[in-house]
């Protein structure tokens, strides 16, 4: 099932929260009724009660309940990078990796298969950037399996935008450079391919370009993100040669030194 470009899979994880408020909230019931004078003195309190589909909370001399019925009840268990879990045995050679590598793969089919015979309320989300790299065992018991696109040029302009617009909060020398679209816009052609979290941290980059800009992100500007943009998001040694480790650390002793070390 192929969907349109996301700026991440917390997308994904904020839709289906989303989702179940919904549903929560349409099964759920809200009443009021007063309660004696101690609690009307302005102090917000959450009551006990015996029944686990409800929720009493006392304030100013009221007493308000939500109450859920306790009608087909599920738990969402998400596990962010699948593949650590679920390793794919046909790639994990007996010679190069631990046989433990193979039984914790095992263990994850069976434990699922559990679940799902003791707990069919129980949903498992996953996600994962290497879906190569998963089980094929693992696949077959999905009965949905999503992947995204990376983002198009509209959505990692929107990406550096709402960026930009952050850091306008705390500078706002830098709001203009959040509402010049046209100049984002070219920023963001030179981020084709990129994923998510990468243009994200091009802001970040970007601030890391000049000594001046780190010191005062106030003085952030295009070229810094377009020069940022070019490196892929890194930074350029701008000095002379890097020191060598035995020269930053003369003292080691030469038995605990790698062999290019010495």
């Amino acid at each position: 099932m192929a969907l349109p470009p996301v700026f991440a899979a917390s997308a994904l994880y904020d839709s289906l929260l989303q989702a179940a408020l919904r549903q929560f909230f349409s099964r759920a019931t809200f009443g009021t009724e007063p309660i004696p004078s101690l609690s009307s003195d302005g102090r917000l309190a959450i009551e006990p009660t015996n029944d686990p589909s409800a929720l009493s909370i006392r304030w100013f001399g009221s007493r308000h309940v939500l109450h859920v019925p306790a009608r087909r009840p599920f738990t969402v268990v998400l596990i962010d990078e699948v593949e650590s879990f679920a390793v794919r045995r046909t790639s994990a050679s007996f010679e190069t990796n631990p046989v433990d590598v193979h039984r914790a793969t095992d263990a994850v089919m069976l434990g699922i298969d559990e679940i799902a015979r003791k707990l069919p309320s129980v949903l498992f989300v996953t996600t994962t950037n290497f879906i190569d790299a998963i089980d094929d065992a693992f696949m077959s018991r999905a009965d949905l399996v999503m992947h995204f696109a990376l983002p198009d040029a509209g959505t990692i302009a929107n990406i550096l935008q709402h960026s930009l617009a952050e850091l306008a909060v705390q500078w706002p020398e830098l709001r203009p450079l959040s509402e010049a679209r046209g100049e984002i816009a070219e920023v963001a052609g030179l981020c084709a391919g990129w994923n998510g979290r990468q243009v994200r941290k091009l802001v970040l980059a970007a601030l890391a370009q000049r000594l001046e800009v780190s010191k005062n992100p106030a003085l952030l500007s295009f070229e810094d993100l377009r020069e940022a943009a070019r490196k892929r998001g890194g930074v350029e040694w701008a000095g002379g040669a890097a020191p060598t480790s035995k020269e930053l650390f003369p003292d080691v002793p030469k038995e605990l030194m790698h062999h290019h070390d010495h």
